[in-house]
Formats: C-alpha cells, structure tokens, sequence
C-alpha cells in the first residue's frame, strides 16, 4: 500500500510505494535526498520526524561535488542520483521467515528386492522339480556279485502298428530276417508267421557268449532307487516304443532302416525300465542290457573269460539316472 508523507525540505506532500520504505530516496517536487518511513506518518509530526540519514547524505553531497556537479538541479534528478542504501540498524527485528516446510528425503521402498527374492524361489523351486523328475539325487554306486542265468528267455515280440512303413518291414522279414552281430550275440528280428503285425525280437549268444545276471536289487541304494522310479522308467520306455515304432511305421523303409529300428527301439521290447538306460562296460567293450526278467535284474551276454563287469549310464539316455550311477560287478 503506497505511503503518504511530508517532505521535511520543501512541504511537498510524496506518496511512495510500500516497496522503498525504509529507503532513501529523493523528493519528487525539490529533489533533496530524504528516507521513505516504514509507516504513514501525520503530516503535524513530518517536521519533527528525522527522515532522511545524514551520513548517507554527506556522503551523496561528496560524490556529486567531486564530480564538479555541485550545485546543479538538473545534476539532482532521480535519473542522475545514486542513492545510498539505508544504514544497517541491529535493534530492527529480522525478515520473517518463509513458511517452507523442511525436506524430508523420500524413503525407498523394498519391492525390487522381493521381486528378485520372487525369482530366485521360482528358478529354486524349478530346479528343484527337474531334481524329482529326472532322479538326480543321492548317488547309487556299489559292488555285486553277477551269477549265471540259467535257461533265460531272450525272445519278445513287438506288434507294429498299422502303415506303409511297417507294411514293407513285413515285406522284408518275409524274405530274410533282419539281423545285427554284437560282440558276442546276434540280434534278429523275424516276422511270427501269420497275418498279425507282429516280429519276434531275440537275442541268439554266440559261441564264446554266456548269459550273466545282475541284481541291483541286492543293493540298498539301487533297491531304494528302483522302489522309487521303477514306473516313471517303464512309463518312459513304454513311451519310446510307442513313439519310434509309430514314426517308423510311416516311413519309407529298407533293410539298412530296418537295421537301425531294430537296435535302437525293437531292442527295448527286452527291457522292464532300468535296464534301457544301463549299459555293461569292460575296457572299450560295452554290453547291452538282452533281458530284463524283473525290474533290476539286468542280463548280459559276455565272453566266457570276462571276470569283471561295470555297469554304467547308456550314452543318450542316462539323464534319467542319478549323476552318480556306476556298480562293478564280479563275475563267476
């Protein structure tokens, strides 16, 4: 709000705006230097009232005269006069304080840590689930004592199932059987001899072969083991079986095809779940599971003067064992 007040030179009457009061200025009707009050003042007390600092008008008179103005009205305008500032008074109360509110520093919230908690459990739980499924546990490592089957059964039969591919095997096996030489076995594969789709798969030992039997269920691991993934193994063998022998039923086939069906999948109609994915070693030999009469009682078909054999994961389907699977068996 604009203060009115008396100029204590000439009895002009200045109005000033509220934002130079406390301030020197100068009169706009005479021009001499006066200080704005804080307060409207009554015109009886302007004269009695010190309104202007002296100091600071001496000082202003010295400036101008040292510039050789003195002296001049036209020297005394507004637009040619430096106005000193008003004197600093310790007694005045300070400024008041800006109402601002202190700064307060925002908390960061933890819900990227529990998100990264969340995931780690995920892949945990998750790893821990293929642990289950694929048996990889505790390991199962022993020694057996191998015995001589007597009078084993090393024949099955396998039933194909309707196509074109299984069609022309039949075709073939009705001309000669289907045959692979093992180390010390033949593996054949006839047709039954009637109408059915079914082929006999057998294994014939050779001349320095003998048939040896390994009962992993004699082992508290290996018994443990198989009590607790006998069906999950069979169901997975049963599945092979389904699956190659219907993909290879619809396929183009040849003696050479014939062959490869034969050793990869007929082969496995021998075998009750362990014994698919269990291979017998001795040095760079290995032996194929032949039969598997019971689940874990594994048979083998080796030389004569063979006295040690390892049992190891078959190459290719060992992920269904635990990572530590190996017996060494001592035969008679």
């Amino acid at each position: 709000m604009p203060v009115e007040f008396e100029c204590p030179h000439c009895n002009a009457t200045v109005r000033a705006p509220d934002e130079v009061m406390g301030r020197t200025s100068g009169c706009t009707s005479c021009r001499e230097l006066l200080r704005v009050p804080t307060v409207e003042i009554p015109r009886t007390a302007v004269a009695d009232t010190e309104l202007f600092d002296r100091k600071a008008i001496a000082e202003q008179l010295d400036r101008r005269a040292a510039a050789g103005v003195a002296g001049d009205p036209s020297a005394s305008s507004m637009e040619s006069a430096t106005f000193a500032p008003a004197p600093f008074d310790p007694a005045a109360a300070p400024p008041a304080a800006s109402a601002r509110k202190p700064y307060k520093r925002r908390k960061r919230g933890n819900g990227g840590w529990w998100a990264l908690l969340g995931v780690v459990a995920v892949i945990a739980l998750a790893y821990g689930g293929y642990r289950v499924l694929t048996s990889v546990g505790a390991p199962v490592t022993g020694t057996l004592t191998g015995t001589v089957a007597a009078a084993p059964d090393l024949s099955r039969t396998l039933t194909l199932p309707a196509g074109t591919g299984a069609d022309s095997l039949l075709g073939l096996l009705d001309e000669a059987p289907v045959a692979i030489e093992g180390p010390t076995y033949r593996l054949e594969m006839t047709a039954a001899g009637d109408d059915s789709r079914d082929v006999s798969v057998a294994y014939v030992p050779g001349e320095d072969g003998r048939v040896v039997q390994a009962d992993l269920n004699a082992h508290p691991a290996a018994a443990a083991y198989l009590r607790d993934n006998a069906a999950r193994l069979r169901g997975r063998v049963q599945r092979a079986i389904r699956d190659e022998t219907a993909a290879f039923a619809s396929s183009d086939v040849d003696r050479g095809s014939a062959g490869r069906f034969l050793e990869r999948t007929a082969a496995l109609a021998h075998v009750d779940g362990l014994g698919a994915f269990v291979l017998g070693g001795a040095g760079s030999v290995g032996y194929p599971v032949v039969a598997e009469p019971e689940p874990g009682v594994l048979l083998f078909v080796v030389p004569e003067s063979l006295k040690r054999l390892e049992l190891l994961p078959s190459t290719g389907r060992g992920d269904a064992l635990p990572r530590e699977f190996y017996f060494d068996v001592r035969l008679p």
